[in-house]
C-alpha cells in the first residue's frame, strides 16, 4: 500500500488502508506523514470517498501519541508543539459527523494529560481548567458513543473516563456514579482492566467492594 500510495497518489483509498495497517503497529510518525499527505490529496479532488474526518482523526491521534513520546524523552517544546497541532486538526475533525466520538476522545486525552502536568507542577488552578476542558470533550464523546460504524464497539470506556475526570475535579459523587455505571452498563467484562480499575477506585473512595472480582487473577484482593 505504501508503494501504491506513492505511485497512485490520487487514490485516497490506498492511504486509508496503509494508515490502518500502520495504526495496528502504532507507527505514529509514519501515520502522521501519510495522513497529512492524504489530506492534501483529498483537497485536490473534486470527488473522493468520505474519509476526510477519519484522516484528520488519525493525524490528530498520531500527533497526540508523538507528543507524549516527546515529553517522555524530555523534549517539552516538541511535545507541546505536537499537541497544539493535534488539537488544531482534531477540532476540524469534529465538524464531520462520521467521526462520531473519536476527536472528542482524543482531545479529552490531551486536555487531561495537560491537567495532570499542571497539577504535578503545583498549578492547581490551571489543572482544573484543563480538567474542565477534558470533561467537556468526554461528555460529548459519551453523548456520541452510539453513533459509530457497524464494525465498531460502543464507546463504553467513556464511563471510566468521566469517572476519572470528575474524580480529579473533586466531585466524588459524580465520579462514583460513572464508575458504577462502568460496572453495570459498560460492555467490558469483569476480567478486563477497565472494569477492575473502576471497581478498585470505588473501593478506595467508599471502602466497599462493588461489582465482581476477576476470574483470571488480579492484584485486586477483596
Amino acid at each position: 500500500y505504501m508503494t501504491a500510495a506513492k505511485y497512485y497518489p490520487v487514490k485516497v483509498e490506498y492511504y486509508k488502508e496503509l494508515i490502518r495497517l500502520l495504526r495496528e503497529n502504532e507507527r505514529f510518525e509514519e501515520i502522521a506523514f501519510w495522513a497529512d499527505r492524504a489530506l492534501v490529496v483529498y483537497d485536490w479532488l473534486l470527488k473522493a470517498p468520505p474519509i476526510k474526518g477519519e484522516l484528520q482523526v488519525w493525524l490528530g491521534e498520531a500527533r497526540r501519541a508523538m507528543g507524549g513520546d516527546a515529553f517522555s524523552a524530555g523534549d517539552e517544546e516538541k511535545g507541546f508543539e505536537l499537541w497544539d497541532k493535534a488539537e488544531e486538526i482534531l477540532i476540524l475533525a469534529m465538524d464531520d459527523p462520521r467521526t462520531s466520538y473519536k476527536p472528542h476522545y482524543e482531545l479529552g486525552q490531551i486536555y487531561e494529560a495537560r491537567g495532570d502536568m499542571a497539577l504535578n507542577a503545583g498549578n492547581t488552578e490551571e489543572s482544573v481548567q484543563w480538567y474542565e476542558k477534558a470533561k467537556e470533550r468526554y461528555v460529548d464523546a459519551f453523548r456520541l458513543k452510539d453513533r459509530v460504524l457497524p464494525s465498531e464497539a460502543p464507546f463504553n470506556y467513556a464511563f471510566l473516563l468521566l469517572g476519572r475526570i470528575y474524580d480529579k475535579l473533586g466531585d466524588t459523587d459524580r465520579a462514583l456514579e460513572y464508575y458504577r455505571r462502568m460496572l453495570s452498563e459498560g460492555l467490558y467484562s469483569k476480567n478486563t482492566v477497565p472494569y477492575q480499575a473502576a471497581r478498585q477506585r470505588i473501593y478506595e473512595l467508599t471502602g466497599v467492594w462493588e461489582g465482581e472480582p476477576s476470574d483470571i487473577g488480579s492484584d485486586i484482593e477483596q
